[in-house]
């Protein structure tokens, strides 16, 4: 399968982990690949941080897009419904995505609000959003970008 390739192939990818929490995404990509961990939540990012220095990994750590990169993997897991600009991080996102590259994408449940509305966007179509800007299906939380 083409998403077990990307991860586990002889190639050092460039992955950028979007909303990368405390890093535990970041931290096993890290062991291969070049990896680059965006968290706006500072307290979260700094942990990821020390985490890695720890762990002798390396990785570069960022509270919003580096602008002018391009990623071979970007991983988006259960963040659109905390992005406040969704259609433009998406489109950013996109737009950093090298050809042929994927973007891992997750949704987080949009019909559930457990912390007084945080959960929002679940009137926008991502799916149409991402093939407008030039990403194919793969399955269900894979597309590539052609």
């Amino acid at each position: 399968m083409e998403k077990l390739k990307l991860y586990f192939g002889k190639k050092k990818l460039k992955i950028l982990d979007f909303g990368s929490g405390i890093g535990t995404r970041s931290f096993i990509y890290a062991k291969r690949n070049d990896v680059t961990l965006v968290e706006i939540n500072k307290k979260l990012l700094d942990f990821s941080e020390w985490r890695f220095k720890k762990y002798n990994l390396k990785g570069e750590f960022y509270n919003k897009l580096p602008k002018n990169r391009k990623f071979d993997l970007i991983v988006l897991l259960d963040v659109i419904g905390h992005l406040m600009e969704p259609i433009k991080i998406i489109s950013e996102l996109c737009d950093s995505l090298k050809k042929q590259g994927i973007l891992r994408i997750s949704f987080d449940n949009l019909e559930y609000s457990w912390a007084g509305g945080i959960h929002r966007n679940k009137e926008i179509n991502f799916h149409k959003l991402l093939v407008e800007k030039g990403l194919t299906k793969i399955n269900s939380n894979y597309y590539k970008k052609v």
